[in-house]
């Protein structure tokens, strides 16, 4: 135990607590993660089987992967897990 009468440390006292001049507040985050495995549930899910394979079959493998970029940039941009699907007609 540490004798506060002896110790060169002491208490805070109101005269010698800092005043805030300006009002902040701390936020705390981390940073944006996409939750791949939701996204490929819905990917897959049969809800949207028509519009999977229409993607699937309309764009080659290269335009699938340029697709799929241009998406995953939309949601690191804003930071929210968008369906592929739901992001879609935001593009056009």
């Amino acid at each position: 135990m540490i004798d506060e009468a002896s110790s060169s440390i002491g208490l805070p006292t109101y005269s010698t607590m800092q005043r805030l001049t300006s009002s902040s507040i701390n936020v705390i985050s981390k940073p944006f993660e996409m939750s791949k495995d939701c996204l490929r549930q819905n990917f897959n899910s049969i809800e949207i089987y028509v519009k999977r394979e229409w993607f699937l079959s309309y764009f080659d493998l290269n335009a699938q992967s340029f697709k799929r970029h241009e998406w995953y940039s939309f949601m690191e941009r804003h930071e929210d897990n968008v369906p592929l699907f739901n992001w879609w007609p935001i593009l056009f």
